[in-house]
């Protein structure tokens, strides 16, 4: 039976990383965490639900897929565009022993760092829409800033 395999970096949404950061943003205390040097794979969550629907209608081409956005990003980067969309400083760095005090397990996925390139577009056909970071966080904050 054919398989694809789809591996994901941050699933940028109404949940997860996203919503777990965002008070800190809001309380004036974001920046980036643990060194802000790792690479920071990340998706916007309407691009990895196309990568999965064009996947299920290309059942016969085995392969896996990394599902992440071919603007790949450093965390420091990610968190000060994330600052800036939000209006707020990117003053503080958070240390990893604070992540791990404040999140326990979940602090290593924060952390993790991998430098991938997607090529889901070449694979199964499909453009992602929100390819650019900046406007990736513009739609979702505006779903997800009042929640």
């Amino acid at each position: 039976m054919p398989t694809t395999i789809i591996r994901n970096g941050h699933i940028l949404g109404d949940g997860g990383l996203l919503k777990t950061l965002l008070p800190y943003y809001r309380w004036g205390v974001g920046g980036p965490l643990g060194s802000g040097e790792q690479w920071f794979p990340w998706i916007h969550m309407n691009d990895i639900a196309r990568i999965y629907v064009a996947a299920l209608h290309q059942a016969d081409n085995v392969d896996t897929v990394n599902a992440v956005s071919n603007n790949r990003v450093r965390n420091r980067e990610f968190s000060q565009t994330l600052a800036q969309v939000l209006s707020r400083p990117h003053i503080f760095r958070i240390p990893q022993f604070t992540l791990r005090m404040l999140f326990g397990d979940f602090a290593e996925e924060m952390l993790y760092s991998q430098r991938i390139i997607s090529k889901a577009e070449e694979k199964l056909g499909i453009t992602l829409q929100f390819d650019q970071l900046k406007k990736a966080l513009h739609d979702l904050l505006g779903k997800v800033s009042h929640n």
